[in-house]
């Protein structure tokens, strides 16, 4: 990983190397007496110290001094539209992951997205096995399953050549490989689809493996520690890292 994006705060009277050094000691820097004794003090001091920084900050951020990984100009200048326009240079052929739920620590959209990348990797998620899951499962594999990615045939079976022209790219190329070489490593696939042009996260690659997974999954196997196992297996014991599929343990 390297920074493709970096705004410099340019604290030119030191006021925020100030309000910092402040703000470490009051939180590190006390006694417990100390803060026993000021302990109002102390906690309104720390919330005037959080305001200060951060208005420092934003005021630094709108003197809008950018540095970028690419010797070509950008025309916006607004922060916001600035980075739409390097990640558009940066990313060309963007996958497109519109998965509801992954905007928040919190939510279940990574077990979600765990469970279907799985049934996929086994062959066993079609359309109609789709439409009978529970609600919130069923709504975010339809808006990138079939709505985006556009994977489902005719008759309900994942496609070969899903009609998005990214995943079919990419399942093309990926096709070539595993008939020039006969094996195609899980690690290289994830990392291509994780860097540009295309983007991705590392649950949407996952999903992304499964979908050219799916319709071949009865003519391929996995390799781990030097041995073949079957797909099935290997996703059971040791696809995943955490609800992440794990780029390390397959080929």
């Amino acid at each position: 990983a390297f920074p493709v994006f970096v705004i410099l705060l340019c604290d030119e009277d030191g006021s925020l190397g100030q309000a910092m050094a402040e703000l470490a000691v009051l939180k590190e820097g006390l006694s417990e007496q100390d803060k026993s004794k000021f302990g109002t003090l102390v906690g309104a001091h720390i919330e005037k110290l959080h305001d200060t920084i951060r208005t420092q900050v934003e005021n630094m951020v709108r003197s809008r001094r950018y540095v970028v990984s690419t010797n070509d100009e950008f025309k916006a200048r607004r922060l916001s539209r600035f980075g739409t326009e390097l990640f558009a240079y940066i990313y060309k052929k963007p996958l497109p992951f519109p998965f509801d739920g992954f905007s928040t620590a919190r939510g279940n959209a990574a077990d979600t997205c765990q469970q279907l990348t799985s049934e996929l990797l086994i062959g066993s998620l079609d359309y109609d096995s789709v439409m009978a899951k529970p609600s919130k499962i069923k709504n975010r594999a339809v808006a990138v399953l079939q709505g985006c990615w556009r994977v489902f045939n005719r008759a309900g079976s994942i496609s070969r050549r899903p009609d998005n022209r990214v995943i079919r790219s990419l399942s093309e190329k990926w096709d070539a490989v595993l008939q020039s070489q006969q094996n195609l490593c899980v690690g290289d696939v994830l990392r291509e689809l994780c860097s540009p042009p295309y983007g991705a996260n590392i649950a949407s690659a996952g999903l992304a493996l499964g979908v050219f997974v799916a319709p071949r999954v009865e003519d391929l196997v996995a390799v781990y520690d030097g041995e073949q196992v079957a797909i099935s297996q290997w996703v059971r014991d040791c696809a995943f890292k955490g609800k992440c599929i794990d780029a390390e343990r397959a080929h």
